[in-house]
């Protein structure tokens, strides 16, 4: 029985020590790409923050801040809090990712203009706000405490504008240009770095205002024009993505993330959003290998885009899951969606109709040039070839 008793104690503590030495790889590997923890007041002087404005964003992630740089460039502060070994990894994934996808040179993305990591306390941010929500108000202490004693991983991004899931679509030419702009991106990903992105819902997809008219792409040896109608897209959260470039394969592995799966499955359908069913969608896909390109997946989300921006499924019936916020918010007020009804089911029927039997967003992009829906806001040439 003793005998049993030492191998037990052994085998446990080996195993204390090697999930030791991965979170302590895991902490080293991120500071030797966003530095040494530093203080606030280190970190704003370093990275030429002037000041630090008011909360833009929340969610399970963390918190993001409006901050402005001493040239005066306005940049989104993304606060994660560092306390598990997948904190550390997903942050470092997420510099390395967002790094390499700079290849793009996309207008169609916010960038990443630098990261740090930060300890003590930063805007007073305390991300147990979740267990906020199961335990009640933490004492005030127990916050200064959780914010001192846990370091914050810090990310400087690009503005990009109000979220999609927020923005009021007011016209057909808007609803089309941001579709376009949406899916000649993904096409342009697939090609240059064999990217999915894999998360791109509403919330992950913003719009501006631009004064440009319209926007240039080169892609399979064609120009596309994509006119804008005053409009610009940028995706963000590039946290679930895949790449490969000359660096070799990046992926976000989402086996960790076994949370995303099977809920529209479980529960009330009412309690779930049209995009966990694209999660399924995808590991069936790709047969949960989520290093294999499978650019289908870039298809499922513009397929989910369609259906959530217009209130119409693949089958022409009306969508059982909510329309956007800003469509929400128009109803409350007595409103209608200023886009028409009947408008919205023939466009979602005839872009369904396209993206049939199409496996990527270039397919789709190629069949969206043959439309006549799309004749006024997408356009293509031949690159001239020199002589």
């Amino acid at each position: 029985m003793l005998h049993i008793e030492l191998r037990r104690f052994f085998f446990v503590l080996i195993l204390a020590k090697r999930l030791v030495a991965r979170f302590q790889a895991a902490k080293d590997n991120l500071e030797k790409i966003a530095g040494i923890p530093m203080t606030k007041k280190d970190f704003l002087a370093k990275k030429m923050v002037k000041r630090i404005g008011k909360e833009i964003g929340a969610g399970a992630y963390g918190n993001v801040y409006q901050a402005f740089m001493n040239d005066g460039q306005e940049v989104a502060l993304k606060v994660i809090l560092l306390r598990k070994q997948i904190d550390y990894e997903s942050a470092t994934f997420e510099i390395n990712i967002m790094t390499r996808l700079k290849a793009l040179a996309s207008e169609n993305m916010t960038n990443l203009v630098d990261a740090g990591v930060v300890k003590g306390q930063f805007l007073s941010f305390f991300v147990i706000f979740k267990m906020s929500y199961i335990l009640g108000p933490f004492p005030q202490n127990s916050k200064i405490r959780e914010e001192n004693e846990t370091l914050k991983a810090v990310f400087m991004i690009e503005m990009g504008g109000k979220q999609l899931e927020e923005y009021l679509i007011n016209s057909p030419d808007e609803f089309l240009s941001i579709f376009t702009q949406i899916c000649i991106f993904m096409a342009n990903g697939e090609k240059i770095l064999e990217l999915e992105h894999r998360d791109a819902h509403v919330s992950n997809i913003l719009v501006e205002k631009t004064a440009k008219e319209e926007t240039e792409y080169v892609l399979n040896s064609k120009k596309y024009f994509v006119k804008n109608n005053n409009l610009l897209v940028k995706f963000i959260d590039f946290g679930q993505s895949r790449i490969r470039d000359e660096h070799g394969i990046l992926f976000g592995d989402l086996r960790n993330n076994s949370d995303l799966f099977g809920q529209a499955l479980r529960g009330d359908p009412e309690d779930h959003d049209l995009h966990q069913t694209v999660y399924d969608q995808m590991e069936i896909a790709n047969g949960k290998d989520w290093s294999k390109f499978t650019p289908a997946t870039n298809v499922f989300w513009l397929k989910y885009l369609v259906q959530k921006l217009t209130g119409f499924d693949e089958n022409g019936d009306p969508s059982i899951f909510p329309p956007t916020e800003a469509v929400q918010a128009e109803m409350k007020k007595g409103k209608e969606n200023p886009l028409q009804e009947n408008l919205r089911k023939e466009f979602a029927a005839e872009i369904y109709e396209k993206m049939k039997n199409c496996k990527s967003a270039i397919e789709t992009l190629v069949k969206f040039v043959e439309c006549e829906l799309f004749k006024d806001v997408l356009k293509q040439s031949e690159l001239a070839v020199l002589s």
